[in-house]
C-alpha cells in the first residue's frame, strides 16, 4: 500500500484480519505498519469494510472509519466490544473435530452452523472474515457457507495429513518466525486435546526442520 501499487485497482470490499510483527523489517514499527494497512480503507471507491473486532488494531480501525464506510464487524465468542450499527458476524461457538472446525454463527441474515476442513482458532477467525467479504459482495448466505465449507488449507499452512482412521493427527506448517512457531504449537496442542489421538506438527524454516509431538 505504501508503494501505491493498488491505486489503479478497483476495490469494493476491504478486510482487516489482524496486525502482527511479521513485517516490521520493512515498516519499522507497529504504528507505521498499522497506518500502511489503513491506507486500504482510504481507497477511492471502497464500499464495504470487514473488520476483526477481536484485534485491538481492528477496533481502532473500526472507530476511525465507521462513519466513512459501511462496516461489517466480526469476532469469536462473546462480544466484549461495541460495534454500533455495523452489521455483525459472530461465531457463538467454535468446535474442533477430527474433520476440522464446526462453527455456530450469527449474521444479519440469521443463525447458521457450518463445518470447515480447516484447523486452528485463527482459521475460524479467517472464515468469518471471508464470510463477511462474501456477504458484503452480495452473495446469499447459504451459498457463501457452502463455498467456505469446501476451502482447503494451502500446502504447508496448517495442512493436515490424513493417515487413516484412528491414526495420529499430523499437521504440517512452514512457520518462518518464532512468533508463528509459538502460535502454531498452541493451536496443535489445543487440537490434540479436542480430538482423539496425538497431534504432531512439522515446522521448517530456512535453517532447520524440527518435529514436536504431543500425546493425549
Amino acid at each position: 500500500m505504501t508503494q501505491r501499487r493498488l491505486e489503479a485497482v478497483p476495490v469494493e470490499v476491504a478486510v482487516f484480519t489482524n496486525l502482527t510483527r511479521d513485517h516490521l523489517d520493512y515498516h519499522g514499527d507497529l504504528e507505521a505498519y498499522f497506518e500502511a494497512k489503513a491506507l486500504l480503507f482510504e481507497h477511492k471507491g471502497l464500499k464495504e469494510a470487514v473488520i476483526n473486532m477481536d484485534d485491538r488494531h481492528g477496533r481502532k480501525l473500526f472507530d476511525r472509519y465507521r462513519e466513512r464506510v459501511s462496516c461489517w464487524a466480526y469476532g469469536l465468542g462473546d462480544r466484549p466490544w461495541e460495534a454500533g450499527e455495523a452489521r455483525l458476524i459472530q461465531a457463538r461457538t467454535v468446535q474442533m473435530t477430527e474433520q476440522g472446525l464446526a462453527l455456530n454463527v450469527d449474521t444479519p441474515f440469521g443463525k447458521a452452523r457450518f463445518r470447515s476442513r480447516l484447523f486452528g482458532t485463527f482459521n475460524a477467525s479467517n472464515l468469518l472474515a471471508a464470510l463477511g467479504a462474501l456477504l458484503a459482495l452480495g452473495m446469499p448466505q447459504e451459498q457463501a457457507l457452502a463455498a467456505l465449507a469446501g476451502v482447503e488449507a494451502p500446502p504447508g499452512r496448517m495442512q493436515r495429513l490424513f493417515l487413516g482412521e484412528g491414526r495420529p493427527q499430523v499437521v504440517v506448517d512452514y512457520a518462518h518466525t518464532a512468533m508463528r512457531w509459538s502460535r502454531y504449537c498452541v493451536h496443535c496442542v489445543t487440537m490434540s486435546r479436542d480430538v482423539s489421538g496425538a497431534c504432531s506438527v512439522v515446522v521448517e524454516n530456512e535453517t532447520r526442520a524440527s518435529v514436536q509431538r504431543w500425546a493425549r
